[in-house]
């Protein structure tokens, strides 16, 4: 069985994916992604018996992170839309 800081590290890993997902949203639907997400990324780290803090600690990098990725893909992508 994994350990907990794998477990997380796998959520890590997957962030490139999910922002693909988030990416191709309109703004009212990514806004209610990242909130799906955001709860569902602080509940894994709450079952995992991370404290409070620990887990809003983790959670708000782990956030950052994917939304800067959501910008990027969607600066890329309009970047590809004006170039064709």
């Amino acid at each position: 069985m994994p350990s907990n800081e794998e477990i997380l590290a796998l959520l890590i890993i997957g962030i490139p994916r999910v922002a693909e997902r988030i990416a191709g949203l309109n703004d009212e639907q990514k806004a209610t992604a990242f909130e799906v997400v955001e709860q569902s990324y602080l509940q894994t780290a709450l079952d995992l018996d991370y404290s409070e803090a620990d887990a809003t600690g983790w959670l708000s990098a782990v956030m950052d992170t994917l939304r800067a990725e959501v910008e990027e893909r969607a600066r890329s992508e309009s970047h590809l839309t004006f170039a064709g």
